[in-house]
């Protein structure tokens, strides 16, 4: 009988809150705040998400003639893995923010939410360590 209630309240809390049980949007490691990525070389962004979905990653960076933003989209494959390349760029004094975002989904109030990963200070160059 008490397995039966944790059974029920199991898939009570599964229909009141959809979105918890819905994959995330997930990055390979390697990737935070504050990372140095290298110039003049693509740079691949891989991870995992739901098959079949759509997956966008833009790079955003001031640069001294005003702003350069490039992006670019991808469909996870049937086992939810995905990998694209971005840049290559060149050495900035500015850093810049790295966003993954997922496709949106609707609640079961029919709300509207995207899942984005930010990485922010994010700089183009050489990670050469200080001697």
């Amino acid at each position: 009988m008490r397995l039966l209630r944790w059974q029920l309240l199991a898939v009570f809390a599964g229909l009141l809150f959809p979105a918890a049980s819905q994959a995330d949007v997930k990055v390979t490691t390697g990737f935070s705040d504050n990372m140095v990525l290298p110039r003049g070389k693509l740079i691949e962004v891989a991870g995992t998400a739901d098959p079949g979905e759509e997956i966008y990653v833009t790079f955003e960076q001031k640069t001294p003639d005003g702003k350069r933003e490039e992006g670019k989209a991808v469909i996870t494959g049937k086992d939810g893995k995905w990998s694209v390349k971005i840049g290559p760029y060149p050495a900035g004094d500015e850093p810049g923010t790295l966003t993954i975002k997922g496709p949106e989904k609707k609640d079961a109030k029919g709300k509207s939410s995207s899942i984005a990963l930010v990485f922010r200070n994010v700089k183009i160059g050489e990670d050469t360590p200080k001697k």
